[in-house]
């Protein structure tokens, strides 16, 4: 049992790493968590989302449970449904913080796909400063 839920848009297929207590640290030089394999207890399939806390099964590391109170879990990656909203595309998905942005091995998982935006996305229309000076006499 672990307390994230549908309210963090997790569901059925969902995997966690579940991370010996302390053992999770804040990276030091770049953006995200960091753990030593060796603290890794086993991983968590979810098989029943409820809205605030999610059950599933649990494949340990080792003969032994060690898996405690107060272990921490890491999402590890999303089933794959077929409709991956990408970042960018105006989904509620594109927003929450919970999400991977990469897999076990750094691969990014959103789409590669560069949205650019011009100025007149914006609404803005630029011109040279030259041109609005004289436009702006006259």
């Amino acid at each position: 049992l672990i307390d994230v839920g549908r309210s963090e848009m997790i569901k059925k297929g969902a995997v966690f790493n579940i991370v010996r207590k302390g053992g999770m640290r804040t990276a030091d030089n770049e953006i995200g968590l960091t753990y030593l394999d060796s603290d890794i207890l086993g991983t968590l399939t979810v098989t029943d989302a409820g809205e605030e806390v999610s059950q599933g099964t649990l494949a340990k590391n080792g003969f032994y449970d060690r898996v405690n109170t107060d272990d921490e879990v890491v999402l590890v990656s999303m089933p794959k449904d077929g409709v991956v909203p990408a970042a960018g595309q105006g989904t509620a998905a594109a927003v929450v913080d919970n999400a991977p942005a990469a897999d076990e091995k750094g691969t990014a998982v959103a789409g590669s796909a560069a949205v650019k935006i011009t100025a007149e996305d914006l609404g803005t229309r630029r011109m040279p400063a030259f041109i609005e000076l004289i436009r702006s006499i006259y």
